[in-house]
This record gives C-alpha cells, sequence and structure tokens, in this order.
C-alpha cells in the first residue's frame, strides 16, 4: 500500500503545485477524500487528469458518494477511479451499476526494495547525458516531456515544469548534443521513490535513453536514503510489448499486483456545473 499512497501523493502535489494561472483556466482542484486524493481538470483535452486514488479502505457508497460530489462541484462529467485490489469491496459490481462506473484498462503496480534495484550504466549511445533539471532547463524539460507523452506542451508543460525545486521532487533531464531529448522525474514521499513522468521524445528513442532515466533515479534514490522504489505502468494488451516495462524489470522493478481502472461518468440527464 505504501507504493500506493506515494503514488496518490505525487499525483497531488503535481496538481496542487500548478501555476495558479493554469489551475484557474484548466479548472484544476485537488482534495484529499477517504484517506486517498481525488483530482480534477474541467477543461482537459488528454482526458488524463480527472483520477482518483490510493485508498487504504474499502472503496464503499459513502466514499464512491463523495467522489462523485467532488467532481460534479469541478464541472468533470467523468473521471478514472483507481482503487487498488485490494480496495474492492464485496458487491463492487452492484455499486458500478448503481454510480455509472465502468471497467478500462489495467495498469501494473511494480516496486522493490532498493537494494535490489540496477544502477548499472546502460548500454545508451555515448551522446546521450542524463543529469539534474536546473531551473533555468525547466520550461523546456516540461514542454519534451508533455509532447513525448502526446499532450500539448503548451498546456500540459508548465504544469510539469513547475516541479523543478521542489524539496519532493527530482526531475532529470536525459540530453543529446546539448538538447533536451527527453525526462522523467522522482518523488520521494515516506522512504519510497516513485518514478514517474518518463518520457522520450520520438526522435530520440531506441537509444537507451529511458533506461538511463530510470537507473539514474534509482540511484538517485538510493542516495535520498528511499528504502522501496517504484512505479507504475499500463499492462500491454496480449501479443503486445510495453518497453517501459521491460526496462523497469531489466532495472529490478517486480510486479505487485495488476491494478484495474473504472471509469465514473455523470448521467447523460445530469447538469453538471461549471466552476468558474
Amino acid at each position: 500500500m505504501e507504493a500506493e499512497t506515494a503514488e496518490a501523493e505525487f499525483m497531488y502535489q503535481l496538481v496542487v503545485n500548478a501555476p495558479a494561472g493554469m489551475r484557474a483556466a484548466r479548472g484544476m482542484a485537488a482534495e484529499r477524500i477517504g484517506g486517498g486524493v481525488a483530482l480534477a481538470m474541467r477543461d482537459d483535452p488528454a482526458r488524463y487528469w480527472n483520477k482518483a486514488l490510493g485508498f487504504p479502505g474499502p472503496t464503499g457508497p459513502d466514499l464512491l458518494t463523495a467522489l462523485a460530489g467532488f467532481y460534479r462541484r469541478h464541472g468533470a462529467t467523468m473521471a478514472v477511479l483507481q482503487p487498488a485490489p485490494a480496495a474492492l469491496p464485496a458487491g463492487w459490481p452492484g455499486l458500478c451499476a448503481e454510480f455509472g462506473i465502468t471497467a478500462a484498462d489495467t495498469w501494473l503496480q511494480l516496486a522493490c526494495p532498493i537494494e535490489a534495484a540496477t544502477t548499472a550504466p546502460p548500454p545508451a549511445a555515448a551522446e546521450v547525458e542524463v543529469g539534474p533539471v536546473a531551473p533555468g532547463d525547466a520550461e523546456e524539460w516540461g514542454a519534451v516531456v508533455a509532447g513525448a507523452f502526446g499532450m500539448s506542451p503548451g498546456i500540459y508543460g508548465p504544469m510539469l515544469a513547475a516541479v523543478v525545486g521542489h524539496p519532493a521532487f527530482r526531475p532529470f533531464a536525459a540530453r543529446v548534443e546539448g538538447r533536451i531529448a527527453g525526462g522523467g522525474s522522482l518523488f520521494v514521499h515516506a522512504g519510497v521513490g516513485v518514478l514517474n513522468s518518463t518520457a522520450v521524445d520520438l526522435r530520440y528513442r531506441n537509444r537507451g535513453i529511458q533506461t538511463a532515466l530510470i537507473r539514474t533515479r534509482i540511484a538517485a534514490a538510493r542516495h535520498l536514503g528511499c528504502r522501496v522504489v517504484a512505479a507504475q505502468v499500463v499492462e500491454p494488451v496480449p501479443g503486445t510489448v510495453n518497453p517501459s516495462l521491460e526496462n523497469l524489470r531489466r532495472a529490478g522493478l517486480r510486479r505487485l499486483y495488476r491494478r484495474r481502472n473504472w471509469v465514473w461518468r455523470a448521467a447523460t440527464d445530469e447538469v453538471v456545473p461549471r466552476m468558474s
């Protein structure tokens, strides 16, 4: 559960530390509910930032009612609920029918003790250099990472860039010939180092950059005294491969469990307020 808690705190801090102008313009909000966190972004072209996660106990009717109320208040018509398998209560199918929740894709929660993780340099191209992101490079780093995820750099880049200098985040950039080709961040919470925001520009892939970013951040987590390193990835559909998953496995992380995503939607005849 500590990996889930750290992941939820990472997402919470990412939203609450976004630039004030962006939070206002996009209708962003974050709230601690039921021991976990709920995040809202009213105007979210990526359809990614309305989500709730990190719940330590059963995701029962009271919690679902509170989450639905949170999203209605913030003008969101849908949200992804990410309870760990242990947090799904008896009677979950009936609750899904009652609250308009449907099953979506599955993610994998990975983790390992820090001493079992690999920090050996990967066989990356000689011209690849990985190092911390300086404040003056925050804007470029945020834009590259957002774009590599397929999200608009102009919309989401500032939110990612805002973590540079935050005491719980350690953002790293991979450079090729002086240009940022990819990036990733380490978030440290209660002895857990969460590897997050890992992305490589399409033009620079297949050079070992992601592996270098993973192992550099593991080394940073070890230096900072983390006991555990954790990450989450999308589970590949049968017959396909998720390179991110394979790179994390080669670095020593192992699957803790599969976690289904669940999508809540407001009723079609429901008027959801749009908060300014």
